[in-house]
């Protein structure tokens, strides 16, 4: 944006009608295009869309105009760019201001609800990067107002509660904010409003509880009731910007007062719905601030504790609130194992100052210790049987919900919103964690009475989430060092049962013991994990069968052997009929990496041993799998293939995982399916002609020709074409597919068809497919071709070269296309410098524009063997071209000449033509390089430096030769 005038509101409001009533789309776009215009260009077009706001009467044009404000605020706030060298912010200092004092005038004035909450996000973005050093007014505004409503004998209003909300949303935002510069500002504002707004908060809290001792949820003051509850988040925001040590009071008297309220509501809550929301914000807000002053809040750690300790002992408990006292665990676990110990302190923070705040330290440490030395048991057992009460019964639930964990980051989480499922082990982990040696001899202990009593001792739907807590804490025997539980005699109970619950818990309760079995008893648990897969008629069983036999197939691939392996045949029977369910979005990942490791598995012990040769391709029930031709199984099947094949080194492809592609390819090809026909195009790519046997090939060949009536009449569509053409060009190179004069007329027919394409990017890319081609083709025939006969396709390409400096497109493709063309008309010059030369002739005023345009496009050429053919064609080009052109490019010729040299004189030696090979492989087995669509092949660049026999000039000489001239 830049200085200028006021735009015109009218205007404004024209295209806005425009954009949001007229059905010409032409119209709409080109309204929509001026007010991008006004907004990357006009800085003063903010201050227009605040007087429309501020002017019109009409509602719809009032909220447009706010909503466009607020994104044009949004890009551009804090948006510079470079002038003269320096960075200046797109939108000036003193517009800022001019559009702050605007929006604190606004902020003043009564106004609709759904404006004041975009009013309120307009701000927020301001605030960010603005308050409170920048921006003084609303400062202002916030202190002015509250010392007012201070005043007021009713402070429960609309204007105040939309005040309140106001205050509440910009303090979320800055307590974001922890920069130290930030957080000083933010303290400083807190301190000036903090005294005003304690007393108000006192004030309305008062009058809550007031409302509340009167009756019944439908007498209560619900505008009281939510400003109460705004009024708590602000009091916790407003101490966060303060230090821990030298704050350690304050901090402490608003955790106090906040945490006595909880209280209170915490009595009445059973009885007041209303209170519910109120008091499970209330409870995260204090839990956050234990979080961030884990210390200073010392005093109060005892009471906090013992709410969270009701909250859990809730008889019916509501899943919001519970979810909340469990994260607030789990938390206090978290930050307060730093405060362990003197030594773990010191390791990890720095000394504090303050002897108070020692003395404070040593008491939270105490209080934390000693309460959870107490209550371990009890929180452990709350929360197995809150863990139980909240598991859905349906296996299959409880499945889709530890996958959707294992997909989330860490980012992605939210204590809150995340299923008590999933907050309950993240808790008993924190628990085993910091007391490994009490939860080990409770686990101990229940076990023993478990096993002796037959399991009868426990209430069977707290069996789940006992199981749940013994798999985790198994795990830190070794660690801790600490006695071992025996966990065979439990899964072997669970196995004997025969019973579908059972069946489930032995399944995931085994899955967490896997690098802990012996051989037999491995051996023992994979045996018995088929059983159940194939006994049980519960499908979740079955699925969760087939993720613990992933993990056994991915840890255990050692141990693995021929007979193992041929047990797994029994359940590939199994999956057609599960692919063929309506629903099974949930669970196909699962059932793809079963696969995956089946036939990895299978290939890698028949390439070591022969055991296997040939079992794959002639295991029916797993091809039968390949006809279910739904989306999303083929979609899986594909993915799986790719990745089988880059799980081989490059060109080590094993013959029976080609074969087995080919198969799937070959029952799913009718279909155009786009990646099918990439993986067939991969299949290609990894074949290697002197590791890969015949049988192979011709299967590859026999695919295509198969289906090639189909495919080619598919060309015409751009969204496969580019597959269909890469095919033909991997066939052609592996000397697969016969070249024919019906494909030569195909492809020059595209070229034609792609000149009457409107869309310059897509005529781009079709061209760039079709001359990849067609550079294949000249290429494998040029000991035998004459150029004559492709008079045309010169013509063709001569014409592209001359249009390349009409058009401005930077895409990939375009540089590519560029270099397409370079490539074959120096191949045609090199092969046949005469007959080239009168083409050029006829089409150029004189060689010297030829030879300049050359130049221009050729420095996008950068692999190795088209960079030297093309050096080699400059030098011999230099005798057509006049004296000051040549003046101009000879110095950069020369350095190019002297680059190919030094590289020819490099590649004699053996050791660097050898490590230049390797290199080259190198890059070309990547994982990224071997799955990227657009990959160059390797085959291409071997016949390029094959077919052209540089040697026959000698660059050396050339060069020489050219500085005779």
């Amino acid at each position: 944006m830049k200085d200028c005038y006021l735009p015109d509101p009218e205007k404004i409001k024209y295209s806005f009608n425009l954009i949001l009533f007229t059905k010409d789309e032409q119209q709409r776009n080109q309204a929509s295009e001026f007010l991008r215009q006004l907004e990357q260009n006009e800085p003063q077009f903010l201050l227009s869309l605040i007087h429309i706001y501020e002017n019109d009467n009409t509602e719809v044009l009032r909220l447009q105009s706010l909503l466009l404000l607020k994104n044009a605020i949004t890009r551009n706030w804090i948006k510079a760019s470079i002038i003269n060298g320096k960075r200046a912010n797109i939108l000036n200092e003193q517009l800022k201001i001019q559009v702050k004092q605007s929006l604190v005038k606004l902020l003043i004035q009564n106004i609709e609800r759904k404006e004041r909450n975009i009013l309120n996000q307009i701000i927020q973005v301001i605030v960010k990067y603005d308050f409170p050093g920048k921006f003084q007014d609303l400062e202002n505004y916030f202190i002015s107002t509250l010392s007012q409503i201070s005043q007021f004998d009713n402070v429960v209003s609309h204007p105040i509660y939309d005040f309140i909300r106001t205050l509440k949303s910009v303090q979320k935002e800055v307590s974001k904010n922890r920069l130290m510069a930030y957080k000083i500002q933010q303290k400083e504002f807190s301190q000036k409003i903090l005294p005003m707004f304690t007393h108000l908060w006192r004030y309305v809290t008062q009058l809550q509880f007031q409302d509340l001792s009167k009756g019944s949820d439908i007498t209560c003051n619900v505008l009281l009731q939510k400003t109460s509850q705004k009024l708590d988040q602000i009091l916790s925001y407003l101490i966060m910007p303060f230090h821990q040590e030298e704050d350690l009071q304050t901090i402490s008297e608003i955790f106090k007062i906040l945490l006595q309220k909880a209280s209170e509501l915490l009595k009445v809550y059973q009885n007041s719905n209303i209170i519910k929301t109120h008091l499970k914000t209330l409870i995260c807000s204090l839990s956050n601030l234990q979080q961030l002053y884990p210390i200073s809040i010392g005093y109060s750690l005892q009471d906090f504790l013992t709410i969270l300790q009701i909250i859990l002992l809730q008889v019916e408990p509501e899943n919001r609130l519970i979810n909340i006292g469990i994260a607030s665990i789990t938390k206090i676990l978290q930050t307060h194992f730093y405060y362990c110990s003197n030594e773990q302190f010191k390791a990890t923070i720095p000394q504090p100052k303050s002897q108070v705040y020692i003395q404070l330290r040593e008491v939270c440490n105490e209080t934390f210790q000693g309460f959870f030395n107490t209550h371990i048991i009890f929180f452990l057992e709350r929360l197995i049987v809150i863990n139980s009460s909240k598991r859905n019964s349906n296996i299959k639930e409880i499945l889709e919900i530890e996958n959707d964990q294992k997909s989330k980051t860490s980012d992605d989480k939210d204590d809150v919103c995340e299923s008590t499922y999933l907050l309950c082990a993240e808790c008993q982990e924190q628990l085993i964690s910091r007391f490994p040696q009490q939860i080990l001899n409770y686990i101990i202990e229940n076990t023993q009475q478990l096993l002796s009593t037959n399991y009868s001792v426990i209430k069977t739907e707290l069996m789940d989430s006992f199981f749940s807590l013994f798999g985790k804490a198994i795990k830190i025997q070794e660690k801790q060092k600490l006695q071992t539980v025996s966990f065979i005699p439990i899964l072997n109970y669970l196995f004997q049962t025969e019973n579908p619950r059972n069946y489930y818990r032995y399944i995931m309760l085994g899955k967490e013991f896997i690098p802990k079995f012996c051989q037999s008893e491995f051996e023992q648990f994979f045996e018995q994990t088929i059983i159940i897969i194939i006994k049980s008629n519960d499908i979740a069983i079955k699925i969760a069968g087939f993720d613990c036999i992933n993990q056994i197939l991915i840890s255990k691939i050692n141990r693995i052997d021929y007979p193992i392996l041929l047990k797994l045949e029994q359940v590939i029977s199994l999956l057609h009929n599960i692919l063929k369910e309506d629903d099974i979005s949930h669970y196909i990942q699962i059932i793809n990496n079963f696969l995956y490791q089946y036939i990895y598995t299978s290939l890698v012990i028949s390439t070591n041993s022969n055991q296997f040769e040939n079992k794959l391709i002639q295991n029916q029930y797993l091809i039968n799998l390949f006809n279910i031709n739904t989306n999303l199984v083929v979609l899986n099947f594909c993915e799986m293939f790719k990745k089988l094949l880059i799980s081989f080194s490059f060109g080590n492809v094993p013959n029976q995982l080609i074969q087995l592609a080919i198969i799937f390819i070959t029952q799913n090809i009718q279909n155009n399916h786009q990646d099918v026909l990439d993986l067939y195009l991969k299949l290609l790519y990894e074949f290697n002609k002197c590791m890969n046997d015949n049988t192979t090939g011709i299967q590859l060949q026999g695919l295509f020709l198969k289906n090639e009536n189909l495919l080619l009449q598919n060309l015409e569509n751009q969204t496969i074409q580019c597959f269909i053409l890469q095919m033909i060009n991997e066939l052609i190179l592996l000397d697969l597919l016969p070249i024919s004069n019906n494909l030569y007329q195909i492809l020059a027919q595209l070229l034609i068809k792609a000149q009457t394409i409107i869309d310059i990017e897509q005529q781009v890319e079709m061209k760039n497919n079709c001359l990849y081609v067609m550079e294949t083709i000249i290429l494998q025939q040029i000991g035998k071709i004459d150029v004559s006969c492709y008079g045309n396709l010169i013509l063709y390409l001569i014409k592209e070269f001359i249009g390349f400096q009409q058009i401005l497109l930077k895409s990939f493709q375009f540089i590519e296309l560029k270099t397409r063309v370079i490539n074959i008309l120096n191949i045609f010059f090199f092969k046949e410098e005469t007959y080239f030369m009168e083409i050029v002739k006829s089409n150029f005023p004189n060689y010297d524009s030829y030879f300049i345009q050359w130049q221009e496009n050729s420095i996008n050429i950068i692999n190795k063997g088209n960079k030297k053919l093309n050096t080699i064609t400059t030098l011999n080009f230099l005798k057509y071209i006049s004296q000051p052109t040549l003046q101009i490019f000879i110095e950069s010729i020369l350095k190019e000449s002297l680059i190919e040299i030094h590289y020819y004189i490099d590649y004699q030696n053996e050791e660097f033509r050898e490590q230049q090979i390797k290199n080259r492989l190198q890059y070309h087995s990547l994982e990224k390089v071997r799955l990227n669509k657009n990959r160059e092949s390797l085959r291409k660049e071997e016949i390029f430096e094959k077919n052209l026999d540089y040697n026959k000039l000698n660059i050396q000489q050339l060069v020489l030769a050219t500085i005779n001239l």
